[in-house]
């Protein structure tokens, strides 16, 4: 029996940093922060499920559709490292690993389930730029790649792996 599950959605984030900017030295300057958030994504997958040997001749695989949306919260940590390319100007990456509990909502033909799953969890890898004008953080947009792991809590539900590619504002 083999089932693949492929589909494309959209995300929005909105994220929140206790930041504090690190001092300026010479080499690699380290930051650290506790961070905290929701996010909202709207998914269309579509899912093939075919049996080997099949029960009979004129047995087909079987194709479906289904909409998912889930709302997360999430809480945990953000370590950055850089350097500072001039004494007012710093450059690095920043690494968050969090927490997402989420209410998981599916639509499919003949099938409607609304569930919370409190398994989720996500990585983040962020370029940062940091101006030491007035502590502004520079307004142009940066990178981002975000994975989230969402493991069944259940054993009709199934593990679900989101990678993205995304641009970050700092404000």
């Amino acid at each position: 029996t083999t089932t693949t599950i492929a589909g494309a959605g959209w995300n929005y984030t909105q994220n929140f940093y206790n930041l504090k900017l690190p001092e300026y030295k010479l080499g690699f300057a380290s930051w650290k922060s506790l961070i905290y958030g929701y996010a909202m994504s709207v998914n269309v997958h579509m899912s093939s499920f075919s049996i080997k040997p099949p029960p009979t001749p004129e047995f087909e695989s079987i194709g479906s559709g289904s909409f998912v949306m889930l709302l997360s919260g999430n809480a945990g940590y953000t370590l950055g490292l850089g350097k500072f390319r001039t004494e007012k100007e710093y450059k690095g990456i920043a690494l968050d690993l969090t927490y997402k509990p989420s209410l998981v909502w599916t639509v499919a033909e003949g099938y409607n389930d609304t569930q919370f799953n409190y398994m989720g969890f996500g990585f983040d890898i962020s370029r940062t730029s940091f101006s030491a004008f007035a502590s502004r953080v520079a307004p142009k947009a940066k990178s981002k790649f975000s994975f989230f792991f969402l493991p069944p809590v259940k054993d009709n539900t199934p593990f679900m792996i989101t990678a993205g590619y995304g641009l970050v504002w700092y404000r």
